[in-house]
């Protein structure tokens, strides 16, 4: 018993300090200490010779994301999938000795460096370039913004334009920032100008139109020519009926309706419009829930639960949600599109964005003649 108390406390007094021993005891309590010791007294028990590969060093100068183990500097840093990274880095030593794991578990990361020390070699991704920052190597964001000019077709565009998050960049580059720097690659040009409340003075880029969506807020949209497919027995299935009561052969038939009227025509239901619908008697896809029109009291398949990722409760900014307040089609004002949509789906009731602002007792809408927008 008394050799064993020794080699503890020779094992302990190997980290120099009680508050480290303190440490581990908040960080994984009394039971974690216990395994923490074990692992001290089992020394040499599992280890993993040679060195260890890492994903990335962390600001504390060390690592925590194993890529590989058991592997030397060079085959870390100069083979493999991490040849060419900026981040990529290595530790000396065992993985699985005590010191490794207190260094782990309790001080933030195994010691270790980085790979390169300079650019050299250094393979950033698109729309980056590696620059020294601290004395490392770094990928930061650094957009062609001529080449996405050209691609867009904005080569004698100047001033802002309106992404489709419903952000008003200063200049296409902004936008081309934020989608490296925020990984938004689903972040485009929507339109040139700031984004407004309504399609006067929207304009789109190349040959698309302009189009409100259900919700009242302007988007660039491609309006093609092209003849719809002539409706058939066969096609009979793809049917829709429109929130307008009229049926469309097809998808293409409702989207050039939509484009000749100049706002989006949500679908009801599939299937031919019937005068006595009603969400008894319609089947919505799955995933779908029936809702009723306040007015015509006609059903409207909509999805309720699957919330977009800007429909955040509580969310102090929703970037591509329609901002508020909103005065609904039932006279009530939202303080955003998602607790609108919220209290339709509870309701049972379909609720559409009748104007951007607070409802108003006269129930009037109040318009600036100059720019056409809704005043808020």
């Amino acid at each position: 018993m008394r050799n064993q108390r020794c080699k503890m406390m020779k094992h302990l007094t190997h980290y120099k300090s009680s508050w480290e021993i303190a440490r581990a005891r908040e960080t994984f309590g009394y039971r974690g200490l216990i395994t923490f010791i074990a692992f001290l007294l089992l020394g040499e028990a599992h280890v993993t010779l040679g060195g260890n590969c890492w994903l990335h060093m962390n600001r504390n100068g060390r690592c925590t994301s194993l890529v590989k183990s058991g592997v030397s500097r060079e085959e870390c840093c100069s083979t493999g999938s991490l040849a060419n990274s900026a981040t990529a880095s290595w530790s000396d030593g065992e993985l699985l000795t005590p010191s490794s794991i207190f260094f782990m578990h309790v001080q933030g990361g195994v010691p270790c460096t980085r790979c390169k020390a300079t650019c050299d070699g250094v393979q950033c991704p698109e729309n980056q370039k590696c620059v020294i920052r601290n004395g490392l190597p770094k990928c930061v964001c650094s957009p062609n913004c001529t080449a996405f000019r050209i691609q867009n077709g904005m080569q004698n565009h100047r001033g802002p334009i309106c992404g489709s998050d419903g952000r008003t960049y200063k200049s296409p580059c902004r936008l081309l920032k934020r989608v490296c720097r925020k990984k938004e690659t689903g972040l485009h040009i929507s339109y040139f100008g700031p984004c407004r409340m309504s399609c006067s003075k929207v304009t789109c880029p190349a040959k698309k139109r302009c189009l409100l969506d259900q919700n009242m807020v302007p988007h660039c949209v491609n309006c093609t020519l092209r003849k719809c497919p002539v409706p058939t027995e066969k096609r009979s299935a793809r049917t829709f009926c429109g929130v307008d009561g009229i049926t469309y052969p097809s998808m293409c038939h409702l989207r050039q309706a939509a484009c000749k009227q100049g706002k989006a025509i949500p679908v009801a239901y599939r299937g031919i419009c019937r005068k006595r619908a009603t969400c008894k008697n319609i089947k919505c896809l799955e995933g779908q829930t029936c809702l009723t029109e306040l007015s015509s009291q006609k059903p409207r398949c909509v999805t309720c639960f699957v919330r977009p990722k800007w429909c955040k409760a509580n969310s102090g900014r929703l970037d591509t949600a329609p901002t508020g307040p909103i005065c609904s089609t039932n006279g009530k004002t939202y303080k955003n599109w998602c607790e609108m949509t919220d209290d339709a789906c509870s309701t049972g009731v379909a609720l559409d964005t009748k104007y951007f602002g607070e409802c108003r007792a006269d129930n009037s809408t109040i318009f600036n003649e100059e720019e056409n927008e809704l005043l808020q």
